[in-house]
């Protein structure tokens, strides 16, 4: 694992994280929500899209309390999602790529944050509640891929 040595370097990987939020999950998740025939698979896409919001404010609030100077919002980098002519297990297995990624993300991010020695550049609270953040992150998207993964069972055309 890789160790932080500063606050710069904690902030990037985060930022990424916050991209993936924004740029990846939630255009396909909508994608998907504005193309799904099936209320079951809306419902759910709806889910994902609701908590990967508030996920993203959750990442947020951990580069807050960075404090660092003109960290602003990543812009993000141009997506296109078609699932027009896709199968409903098609899009799923799309979103829990997604889904895989940023809990990779996020698992590293935490286990970086673990076995470094941040004692010089941040303060213990705001270390037990990035670790707890992250935690709280880990199982949401966790829970996401096994929402994802039960709707790749479902074959059915989306439009």
């Amino acid at each position: 694992m890789i160790q932080l040595r500063n606050r710069n370097e904690l902030a990037s990987l985060l930022k990424k994280g916050l991209e993936i939020e924004r740029g990846f999950e939630n255009l396909a998740q909508w994608e998907g929500y504005v193309q799904a025939k099936s209320d079951m698979f809306r419902s759910t896409l709806f889910t994902m899209i609701s908590e990967s919001e508030h996920h993203a404010t959750m990442v947020t609030e951990m580069l807050d309390r960075l404090d660092l100077p003109n960290q602003g919002t990543p812009p993000l980098r141009p997506q296109n999602f078609d699932f027009s002519t896709r199968e409903e297990a098609e899009v799923m297995h799309e979103l829990a790529r997604n889904e895989k990624l940023v809990f990779d993300l996020y698992s590293n991010i935490r286990d970086s944050l673990i076995g470094s020695d941040t004692a010089s550049w941040l303060s213990e609270e705001d270390r037990e509640f990035m670790l707890g953040y992250l935690a709280e992150l880990i199982e949401a998207e966790a829970e996401h891929m096994r929402l994802a993964a039960r709707g790749v069972g479902k074959v059915e055309r989306i439009r």
